[in-house]
């Protein structure tokens, strides 16, 4: 039986199909400009995926880079449920001003539940974003949940400190939604390809990255770099389990040590 999982990505014979489940807390009732934030987030990621983004419209199997489906047309489907219980992609909304983040760190796994934290302004620069806005900065964050990093030129500003690099391409336009967060308007068939590879790798991808963090995969669909194969990722799970089971016992250990009880 297979878990569940808040972003599954599908696909076969030339076609990708995605099932998000979303849920929302925090100020469920907030508004931007009288139009409910909920109704924003949930437009905007439908948005994403259908017929209006100019990439997915036509896209053909070259953008994705993968030699099976070259030449081939590529149909993208996607559906939105809003889940009832776990796990679900959860979106935190905050009708104030703030800096919207969402968890993505070297281990993102395309299993467990993920969060948003969605606010209805930058606080960095005293921004109130339009409701269409709101919707943009919702996707750049899903972006994250299905595995994506950030394609901002410079030092990342959450301490990864690795430097994607700015400059145009074809696969990293300039309308690519994870350049930044809510000024431009399509995720790209670059970003499809890497969250295709996230939840295959079940590790998170990067533009290009040069990070210290030895666990961040250095893998992109746009520089792309050696392909991990699936019976090596067995192992390396298989490696960190046993690391994490040793950490454990060796605490115990530590903690029920001689040296560790209170002279009377």
């Amino acid at each position: 039986m297979q878990r569940k999982r808040p972003i599954l990505i599908e696909w076969e014979d030339g076609r990708i199909h995605i099932t998000a489940r979303v849920h929302f807390s925090g100020w469920k009732k907030a508004a931007v400009q009288n139009v409910p934030m909920r109704g924003s987030v949930l437009s905007g990621l439908r948005r994403q995926f259908s017929a209006e983004n100019p990439y997915f419209a036509s896209l053909m199997g070259n953008a994705l880079d993968f030699p099976e489906w070259e030449g081939r047309p590529i149909e993208v489907s996607f559906t939105l449920v809003e889940a009832e219980r776990r796990p679900w992609v959860d979106f935190f909304l905050v009708p104030r001003l703030g800096v919207s983040c969402a968890a993505f760190f070297p281990l993102w796994r395309p299993w467990g539940s993920k969060r948003i934290l969605l606010f209805a302004g930058d606080i960095r620069t005293r921004y109130h974003y339009t409701p269409r806005q709101v919707g943009l900065v919702a996707c750049h964050e899903f972006g994250h949940a299905m595995g994506l990093g950030d394609l901002y030129g410079g030092l990342a500003p959450y301490g990864l400190c690795y430097r994607p690099p700015a400059a145009l391409t074809a696969e990293m336009p300039f309308n690519d939604l994870m350049r930044t967060s809510f000024r431009q308007e399509w995720f790209t068939p670059n970003d499809l390809e890497m969250a295709l590879f996230a939840q295959q790798e079940c590790a998170p991808q990067t533009h290009v990255p040069t990070g210290w963090w030895k666990g961040l995969r250095k893998v992109s669909g746009a520089v792309r770099g050696k392909n991990v194969d699936p019976e090596e990722a067995r192992r390396d799970r298989q490696r960190q389990r046993e690391n994490r089971k040793r950490r454990r016992r060796n605490r115990l250990v530590r903690w029920f040590s001689p040296g560790r009880r209170r002279k009377k």
